[in-house]
Parts: structure tokens; C-alpha cells; sequence
């Protein structure tokens, strides 16, 4: 916990002692995600800002599908209630399944408005490509780790690496 402010370090440990580890790692579970995303989103966005081509890109389209992949999955774990996260307790949100559901079409509806976007632009020879390419591998990256992996600790491992 080197660097880190002594009222966090304090703060963290305390929430561990008196309310136990199952509360650090439910927050952990959804701030991960989230951090995750986040930090993507900016090096997607140095990408922007480095190509030309991509001033052609649709800013708010690539926020959404950027987004939308990690937020269904996020809805999905949550509705599958796993009982552990990194081999300790976890309580997440109570999401109906429908939910996850009604968000895995709207994440697949708008990637393939998104992929429909890259294939347009491509054909006019202004596809960005170092940005597109970024994108898919981190679309590819949350999908396997949240669709392609059953157990949330694998998947979390896969996102950190």
C-alpha cells in the first residue's frame, strides 16, 4: 500500500476488520470494471487525436460501444449472483436476468451500428485503422473475459493483463 494516503490505507483496513473482506471485494468488483473501461476509453482517445482519419469517427457512437460491451456484462454478472471473487465472499446487486438480457441487445445492437460505421468508412478510405483496431481488441478483450470465461476471476485476471 505504498504511495497511498494513510487515511485510505486506514479506511480500507477498517471496513475489512469491522464489517469483513466480502465488503472490499464487492466494491473492488465494481470499480474494477469500471476503472477499467475508463482507462481503455483515454488511450482510445490519444489514439483519436493521433490519427486524421479518425476526426470522421462518430465520438459519441465510439463512447457507447466503448461502454456498452463491459456495462452488459457487468449487468450479467451481477444477475448470475457468483458467491466468490478472487476466493472471497462477494454480494452484488440483485439485477433481474432480464435486465442482462434487455442490455446484451442493446450492447450487440450497437456493435453492429459500430462495425457498420468501420465498414463504411473503410470503403471511403478513411477508416481510422490504428483506432478501429484498438476498439476491437478492447471489445475482444472484455467479451472473452465477461462472455467467454464462466468463472469472474479469470475474467478479471484477463482485464488486468
Amino acid at each position: 500500500m505504498i504511495g497511498l494516503p494513510p487515511i485510505v490505507v486506514v479506511a480500507t483496513l477498517g471496513v475489512a476488520w469491522f464489517a469483513g473482506l466480502w465488503v472490499i471485494a464487492s466494491i473492488y468488483f465494481y470499480w474494477q470494471w469500471r476503472h477499467y473501461t475508463r482507462q481503455s476509453w483515454g488511450i482510445s482517445r490519444a489514439c483519436r487525436g493521433k490519427d486524421p482519419s479518425a476526426r470522421y469517427d462518430d465520438v459519441w457512437l465510439d463512447q457507447a460501444i466503448f461502454y456498452a460491451i463491459p456495462v452488459f456484462r457487468i449487468i450479467a454478472r451481477s444477475a448470475e449472483q457468483h458467491p466468490t471473487f478472487i476466493g472471497m465472499e462477494l454480494w452484488s446487486v440483485p439485477v433481474p436476468p432480464v435486465l442482462a438480457t434487455v442490455s446484451g441487445y442493446i450492447a450487440f445492437a450497437l456493435l453492429a451500428v459500430w462495425l457498420a460505421g468501420r465498414a463504411r468508412a473503410a470503403a471511403e478510405g478513411r477508416l481510422a485503422i490504428v483506432r478501429t483496431m484498438y476498439m476491437l481488441t478492447h471489445l475482444a478483450i472484455f467479451f472473452l473475459a465477461y462472455i467467454g470465461t464462466s468463472d469472474i476471476t479469470p475474467g478479471w485476471l484477463m482485464i488486468n493483463i
